[in-house]
């Protein structure tokens, strides 16, 4: 006799499938083979600007878990696609060299600037995207440079476009989130925005609506925001909010 199982049962032996936003990518690379044995639950994961996150939940794509930033996360719960979810941490802009290029120093409002209006050539992200890509722009409003960097400014969809875009030597100076600058072998990692000129980023983490492991799916958001977790996060470049 065939037995019919429903849908929830099926998805108890399923993979959980998340999407996060790249500033997630080396902590959950870390932390998600650690989860798999503590609960029994596969998990995949794709990595990726927020927007483009939006856009794979809003065309129906299945995903059980959502790690992004507003506005998509806003988007996102006004279309119902995702419920009411947690702070995770924060993340801020950095700034990437050519491997082995003299990094500049970007300890203080001064150094940036300067070291901003000296590159040639300088790629980030979109400014329209709510993410990495905004909190940049507001960076050189900060500094008041708006209109010198412009003319040499270079959108990347992605941040592995963008540090490939470096490593071939096409830009001068990568900006993206610090864990996608600071992780690539490929690339040196000059720093962080300074104090006062860095716009912080809020990850937030919630279950999708329509999830067929919902249990599963926030036992995994409660796993990654443990409050122990502070010191691994900074380990891999975020900034912990709990």
């Amino acid at each position: 006799m065939l037995v019919a199982h429903t849908r929830t049962e099926s998805a108890q032996s399923a993979e959980l499938k998340v999407l996060a936003l790249g500033a997630m990518a080396p902590t959950l690379r870390q932390l998600l083979p650690e989860f798999e044995r503590s609960s029994g639950l596969a998990t995949s994961a794709w990595f990726g600007p927020p927007a483009v996150i939006r856009e794979k939940l809003i065309t129906g794509e299945y995903a059980d878990v959502v790690f992004t930033a507003a506005p998509s996360w806003d988007e996102l719960l006004q279309a119902r696609k995702i419920q009411n979810g947690l702070d995770i941490a924060k993340s801020g802009v950095g700034v990437g060299v050519r491997k082995g290029a003299m990094k500049p120093d970007l300890r203080t409002g001064e150094g940036l600037k300067a070291a901003l209006l000296r590159a040639r050539s300088i790629g980030g992200g979109r400014f329209d995207n709510g993410s990495v890509g905004t909190q940049t722009l507001l960076g050189f409003q900060k500094l008041g440079i708006v209109d010198q960097i412009l003319p040499k400014y270079r959108f990347y969809l992605t941040g592995a476009a963008l540090i490939q875009a470096l490593a071939d030597r096409e830009i001068e100076m990568g900006l993206s989130v610090i864990a996608d600058m600071a992780a690539s072998k490929d690339i040196d990692y000059a720093g962080p925005f300074p104090p006062g000129i860095q716009e912080y980023i809020l990850i937030r983490a919630a279950v999708t609506i329509g999830s067929f492991n919902p249990n599963g799916a926030q036992t995994l958001i409660e796993f990654v925001r443990r409050p122990a977790r502070a010191e691994f996060f900074r380990a891999y470049w975020l900034e912990p909010v709990i």
